[in-house]
C-alpha cells in the first residue's frame, strides 16, 4: 500500500503520556539520533501517510510535538490512570466510523514502512483486528476495526488492547513480524542504548 492509497477512514492514537516508571526522566524525551523519541514516533506515522492522528500526550511532549506543527494533542492530566484511560482518552477524540491504530510511542523503530505494511495487512480483512507477532507473542502497534470502538472506550485503567484482542469477540489477524529489531522499545537506559545502537547499524548499511 503506497502512500497515495491510504484510506481516509483511519486514525492513529499515539500514546505518549506514560509515567516512564521504569526509566530515570522521562524517556520520551530522550533522543536516538539527535531526535526525541516522541517526535521520531510521530514522523513514522505521519511520514507513514497517516492523515488523522490523535497524541495523547504528557505536559512536556504536548509542548515537544505542538512545537513541531502537530495540532490534534490531548492532554492526559491522569496519566496514573493507566493506559486503559490513555486509550479511551484518545478513542474519544476520533470520529465514531474510524478504523483506529494503536501505537506506543516508545517503539522508534517501527518506522513508516512497517506501518503501512501493517495498514495494508488489515484492509485486506477490515472486519478483523490486525495485529503484529514477533515469535508468537502478539504485540503493538494494533489495528482495531471500527467495531471495536464501543470496547475501546470501556477498557479498564490497567488494562490495554490486549484485553480486547484475547477476549475472542473478534477475530484477530497476525502479521508476522521477522525483524525483532523493529519492535525494541524503550522503558529503561538499556534498551534506550540498545535502540540507539540498533538505529545506528541500519543507518549505516
Amino acid at each position: 500500500m503506497s502512500l497515495n492509497e491510504l484510506p481516509n477512514d483511519l486514525y492513529a492514537i499515539l500514546l505518549a503520556s506514560g509515567l516512564s516508571s521504569r526509566f530515570h526522566g522521562d524517556k520520551l524525551l530522550e533522543e536516538i539520533g539527535g531526535r526525541a523519541i516522541a517526535r521520531i514516533s510521530a514522523e513514522n506515522i505521519r511520514s507513514a501517510g497517516i492523515g488523522n492522528m490523535v497524541i495523547v500526550a504528557n505536559p512536556e511532549v504536548k509542548k515537544l510535538l505542538g512545537n513541531e506543527g502537530y495540532r490534534h494533542i490531548v492532554l492526559n492530566e491522569n496519566p496514573e490512570e493507566g493506559i486503559g484511560y490513555a486509550i479511551r482518552l484518545g478513542v474519544s477524540h476520533v470520529t465514531e466510523s474510524a478504523h483506529i491504530v494503536i501505537f506506543p510511542s516508545d517503539m522508534p523503530l517501527f518506522g513508516a514502512a512497517m506501518i503501512q505494511k501493517l495498514i495494508g495487512f488489515f484492509y485486506e480483512d477490515t472486519s478483523a483486528i490486525a495485529c503484529c507477532n514477533l515469535n508468537g507473542i502478539r504485540m503493538s502497534p494494533t489495528v482495531f476495526p471500527k467495531s471495536c470502538r464501543k470496547d475501546l472506550l470501556t477498557l479498564k485503567s490497567d488494562k490495554g488492547g490486549i484485553s480486547i484482542i484475547n477476549s475472542g469477540k473478534y477475530q484477530v489477524r497476525d502479521l508476522i513480524i521477522g525483524d525483532s529489531n523493529i519492535m525494541q522499545d524503550v522503558d529503561t537506559t538499556d534498551d534506550l542504548e540498545l535502540a540507539r545502537r540498533i538505529s545506528a547499524m541500519y543507518l549505516s548499511k
